[in-house]
């Protein structure tokens, strides 16, 4: 199964659950709080579709053009849940439907264009640290 990330739009952001012929969209609103609201409709949309992270094979991120802010956050979130899981991820360009992704998902394991993450040391995701001049 092959979740879906596309963050590039500033008022909404979309994810799906690809499996096979089947998809599941959640497309929710955002104000200025994205990297807030990703990670908890993330566990929303699996929660609702009854799949657990372990459940992912894939994950497909939208790298742009778009909004740096929802670019940076959408790839990093899908590069640390890839990371995690230890499972191959993609960056697709915008304007790809999240319908032609049936495909990636069916040949996950045979796609080139699917890659694992690669880091010297586990990502570090941590709150900003207050700054006094």
């Amino acid at each position: 199964m092959l979740l879906f990330i596309n963050t590039l739009d500033s008022s909404k952001t979309e994810l799906g659950l690809v499996r096979e012929e089947k998809i599941d969209k959640l497309i929710f609103g955002i104000n200025r709080n994205l990297s807030e609201k990703l990670l908890p409709q993330i566990k929303k949309l699996l929660k609702t579709r009854r799949v657990k992270l372990e459940d992912l094979s894939g994950i497909a991120v939208v790298q742009g053009p778009g909004s740096f802010m929802g670019i940076r956050t959408g790839v990093a979130t899908a590069n640390t849940l890839a990371y995690v899981l230890n499972i191959p991820i993609s960056g697709i360009k915008q304007g790809k439907k999240i319908e032609n992704l049936t495909k990636f998902s069916r040949n996950l394991k045979k796609s080139k264009i699917f890659i694992r993450p690669k880091y010297n040391q586990p990502p570090v995701i941590t709150k900003s640290k207050k700054i006094l001049f």
